[in-house]
């Protein structure tokens, strides 16, 4: 999942951000009727930073006490949108009001509030419209108020924006755990909706018919993500590459789709014939054969490694970008915890950071070949929103792909226990490695014998460390010994969780494992929450 490529596009080209309203989240301006209330279609550019790690913090208690940027960015004002060069239209001091009083303040004592006062990267103040009138007066209804801060934004009293009527205001939402740049690469030709395998190669029957220079070259190579055996009532069976040529437009072309775990990829019959040259076998990976030895187009885990699609160029990772950061900040995210992120990625993400382009903050997690250089830096950028001080490592693969590595049989899969993707000894000495350059250290695990063998390389790694300072992560912790899990807890380890139902997990327990050793964590272990996007562990 780590395509490398340097094709030229400049960071020039990236479009810069234009104010842009989000859904449930628009602005009004306040009229002089209070019935009569103006849309402000603008939003606002928030310069206020997010924490790099996943913890929080608690925002002063009184209400004038300016407060640094533990509110953050707020998703109600929305970071533009990377869409055309166009500032925003909302002064850089203002007081943005709910009369419902549907401002949420994440503080435990004052938890809503009716106004807050922004200005630059700072709150100034919280509270209710009232007060905040009185305080620094409003510009279009009571004027300006002689002791106000010796601003010249109050010189003339401030702009009052109210939120509309049930909508809400909250704190910048921070992803623990999400690959942006795939997302946006998945949103090209997806194929999770999809519920058998004829559904697939008809959404990529219809992706090449829209696309004439596609459709007019079989060697273009189409890629995409998300399908997934266990929906199409098969028993779980895997597809094959033959099953591409039962659609004549796709027979001869190269292709390859990503399952939804991004841990399994289908290939077709010509990317088969062009890697013909396989192993018999690859240690933390499988090449799935039929009956009689064959490769079926189905490569699992370090398998994916041995097919060779053409690297993503630049232009195509700027509209995978783009594509993935308006999602993201329509769900109101101001910051993204990006998980293997490759040297490609990162040279692209400083490029748009070295543009100022980047309008939400990326807490990359490194993912480099064992020869390449993992540079370390820490809000880096002119508005110092790109961070690279991890990195993401992997023990197992996923429990769709039977690839996540259990300390019994799959109940679906009795013939196996899915694997680790290399040995410990050698997981051991690359955490160490890493660690010693001032690395957290975030490992993928998801079956109960790869977080058993990470929480012993924590165990030895963290004697005499103080763990606060660089906690190391388990990535997804998914299934979950409850001996390793107190353990987890007692050592201070952090598990990012993906934000799932329970009756999701039932689901999967029935299929996959014979008794239920999904974590039951009640504040036994630090934990964060993620989308895990745009992959589905399942």
């Amino acid at each position: 999942m780590s395509p490398s490529s340097s094709n030229s596009e400049s960071p020039s080209s990236i479009p810069r951000r234009r104010p842009k309203q989000l859904s449930a989240k628009t602005m009004q301006k306040d009229s002089d009727s209070e019935s009569n209330v103006k849309r402000k279609s603008s939003a606002v550019e928030s310069k206020a930073a997010v924490s790099e790690s996943a913890s929080s913090a608690t925002p002063g208690r009184h209400s004038h006490r300016p407060v640094t940027l533990i509110l953050a960015v707020l998703c109600v004002l929305g970071l533009s949108l990377l869409i055309r060069r166009r500032p925003s239209s909302l002064p850089k001091t203002y007081a943005l009001c709910s009369r419902e009083g549907n401002i949420y303040t994440v503080d435990d004592i004052n938890t809503r509030t009716e106004c807050i006062v922004v200005h630059h990267s700072q709150i100034l103040s919280v509270g209710t419209l009232d007060e905040t009138r009185k305080r620094f007066g409003d510009a279009e209804k009571t004027g300006p108020v002689a002791n106000a801060l010796r601003l010249r934004a109050f010189k003339n009293g401030l702009k009052f924006y109210f939120v509309e009527p049930g909508h809400i205001v909250v704190p910048g939402l921070a992803d623990a755990h999400a690959h942006l740049i795939e997302q946006g690469f998945k949103r090209n030709l997806e194929v999770d909706h999809c519920s058998s395998v004829s559904e697939v190669l008809e959404k990529v029957v219809s992706y090449i018919n829209a696309r004439p220079d596609i459709l007019g070259d079989k060697n273009v190579w189409i890629q995409g993500m998300g399908w997934d055996q266990t929906k199409w009532g098969n028993k779980g069976i895997f597809p094959a590459a033959a099953d591409f040529d039962s659609e004549p437009l796709l027979r001869g072309r190269p292709i390859v789709l990503r399952r939804v775990d991004g841990h399994a990829i289908w290939v077709s019959p010509r990317v088969l014939k062009e890697s013909s040259d396989l192993p018999d076998s690859i240690e933390g990976g499988e090449i799935v054969r039929d009956s009689d030895g064959q490769p079926t187009g189905i490569f699992v885990d370090n398998a994916m490694s041995l097919i060779t699609p053409p690297p993503w160029t630049d232009k195509q990772m700027l509209e995978f970008y783009i594509t993935a950061v308006k999602e993201a900040l329509s769900y109101g995210l101001t910051s993204v915890h990006n998980a293997d992120t490759s040297l490609q990625m990162i040279n692209f993400l400083k490029k748009v950071a070295d543009a100022d382009k980047l309008p939400l903050r990326l807490y990359l997690m490194g993912n480099v070949r064992s020869n390449e250089h993992l540079e370390r830096f820490i809000n880096y950028g002119p508005a110092g929103r790109l961070t690279l001080r991890s990195v993401k490592l992997f023990s197992d693969g996923a429990l769709g792909s039977w690839g996540a590595a259990m300390l019994e049989p799959y109940a679906d899969r009795p013939d196996s226990k899915g694997f680790l993707l290399q040995s410990p000894e050698a997981m051991s000495k690359l955490v160490q490695n890493f660690w010693n350059d001032d690395f957290q250290v975030n490992i993928h695990c998801i079956g109960d014998l790869a977080n058993s063998v990470v929480l012993d390389i924590f165990e030895d790694l963290l004697r005499g460390e103080i763990v606060s300072d660089r906690r190391p992560r388990i990535e997804h912790a998914q299934i979950v010994a409850p001996a390793d899990l107190e353990r987890m807890g007692r050592l201070g380890a952090q598990a990012t969780c993906g934000m799932l139902k329970r009756d999701w997990y039932g689901s999967i327990d029935e299929c996959k494992c014979k008794k239920d050793l999904f974590a039951d964590w009640e504040c036994r272990a630090h934990s964060v929450l993620s989308s895990r996007t745009p992959t589905d562990l399942c």
